[in-house]
């Protein structure tokens, strides 16, 4: 990477940093910004290092600091969910990981790996309270979904030119790469777009897709809801040059879920079944003659083929990696795991991973047994249980008091639970730090959905995003 652009790179930093001291709201879509940008920065400077993928929590770090400044970081402590359900499960989790993060401190004598861990299980509780305190204003909560599926497009439009031939640099996968076989046993060419890896390119097309379906059925323009339609095929499409099967079965998951919950509180079903219904036609009847199989140049059919297959694998993969990853994790390290950090995504890079701890962390069972042991796994469920039961409670509060956002609070609620399905099969991509922020985030507004508005409360004017 030439002077130039690292100066550019560093001052367009900088100028975002000094925004978001100014404004914290503002600098959560610095954020966004940020954790799209990380992945070609680091793919155009010199080795690749590997810091740069850490770059969005340092600007969490400024927006937290930003909103303490103003004396509004810490509005959730004052919910009564926070008070009621989730103060003990959360505390007593921040306890086991901490605990486990001194452990691997004293073994593996690496801050590296202790900042991993800490990093990959308390990140989202962080995010899920700044988003919590960020969204007091309905129509904030919209712009910012909306603003994170136009920057995922425009990551998603990477994969396209890498699918048509372009040979750059900023297309590439980072580090090795991953090769992926068809099931004809024909190796697929992956492509990551602008994203450092297609595991992580197809995670936020999948997000982005099941965002713009609860956007879509909150919508009552005609017009906004056929572009959004568009966008959902265009990231579909994307999603599945990637290759990874999770993409298809975490929409599908997504899309039963949420009519389900709409389905029983009886809004909006309708407009949803509508909205997917149409944007699967369209994705299908793109699929299928847009790139025709038979014709020389790129072909899409296999990547079709492939995604589809993830439907009959779950099964499979849920009984191995979902359930017998635990076993493996206890038999390899005992009851009480190997510490926090050792297997997490990036682990690798400073002595951990599947060298150290062996391929249980693959699936998200596995991954906490292997780290926090049996006390991790018990916490987990506890917490899981506690957040399930307070999402539950804000997305019926909500539709009880504002009726017309009840699309809002169950679509949240619909996305986080199929990530948490998918999460048991294939923990790794759930320990990018971008990833865990956006879910974080999506916590922290299906929790806060009870007190939305449509009007302005009244904060100080620098502090508020209009």
């Amino acid at each position: 990477m030439t002077d130039a652009l690292v100066a550019l790179a560093l001052g367009l930093l900088g100028l975002g940093a000094a925004w978001t001291l100014m404004d914290w709201r503002k600098g959560v879509l610095v954020c966004v910004v940020v954790g799209f940008l990380q992945d070609p920065l680091r793919k155009l400077w010199v080795d690749e290092p590997v810091y740069l993928t850490a770059l969005v929590g340092a600007f969490l770090v400024v927006v937290l600091l930003g909103a303490a400044l103003r004396g509004e970081l810490l509005q959730f402590a004052g919910a009564e969910e926070w008070r009621t359900g989730l103060r003990l499960p959360v505390l007593a989790g921040v306890a086991v990981v901490l605990g486990q993060a001194a452990r691997t401190l004293v073994e593996y004598d690496s801050l590296e790996l202790v900042a991993i861990g800490v990093a990959s299980y308390l990140l989202p509780a962080v995010a899920a309270a700044l988003a919590y305190a960020f969204a007091t204003i309905a129509s904030r909560v919209r712009r910012f979904l909306a603003f994170y599926t136009l920057l995922t497009a425009g990551a998603a439009s990477g994969v396209y030119l890498g699918f048509l031939g372009y040979d750059w640099t900023i297309l590439e996968q980072v580090g090795q790469g991953l090769v992926v076989f068809s099931q004809e046993g024909v190796p697929l060419e992956v492509y990551p777009g602008f994203m450092r890896s297609p595991e992580v390119a197809g995670w936020h097309a999948a997000a982005a897709i099941c965002l713009l379906v609860i956007l879509g059925t909150l919508t009552k323009s005609a017009g906004t809801r056929l572009g959004m339609g568009l966008l959902v095929v265009f990231l579909l499409g994307a999603g599945l040059l990637t290759a990874r099967r999770k993409v298809p079965v975490e929409i599908v998951l997504f899309l039963l879920l949420y009519w389900l919950l709409l389905a029983w509180a009886r809004v909006g079903a309708r407009k949803a079944t509508v909205v997917a219904v149409a944007a699967g036609i369209v994705g299908v009847a793109l699929a299928a003659e847009i790139l025709d199989p038979q014709e020389a140049g790129p072909n899409f059919d296999p990547y079709v083929r492939h995604g589809v297959t993830g439907f009959a694998a779950a099964p499979e993969r849920f009984t191995l990696l979902g359930f017998g990853s635990v076993q493996w994790a206890i038999q390899r390290h005992g009851v009480l795991g190997a510490g926090a950090g050792t297997g997490s995504q990036g682990a690798q890079h400073f002595g951990g991973g599947a060298v150290l701890v062996g391929g249980a962390p693959e699936g998200g069972l596995g991954k906490v047994a292997t780290e926090l042991g049996v006390p991790g796994l018990l916490v987990s469920a506890w917490l899981a249980v506690a957040l399930a039961r307070a999402l539950w409670r804000s997305a019926r509060q909500l539709a009880r008091i504002q009726p017309e956002l009840a699309p809002l609070g169950y679509g949240l609620l619909g996305f986080l639970a199929a990530n948490a399905v998918t999460f048991l099969v294939a923990s790794q991509v759930y320990g990018d730090l971008f990833v865990l922020l956006i879910l974080g985030w999506a916590a922290g507004f299906a929790l806060a959905g009870p007190r939305l508005t449509e009007t302005t409360p009244p904060v100080a004017p620098a502090a508020g995003w209009r």
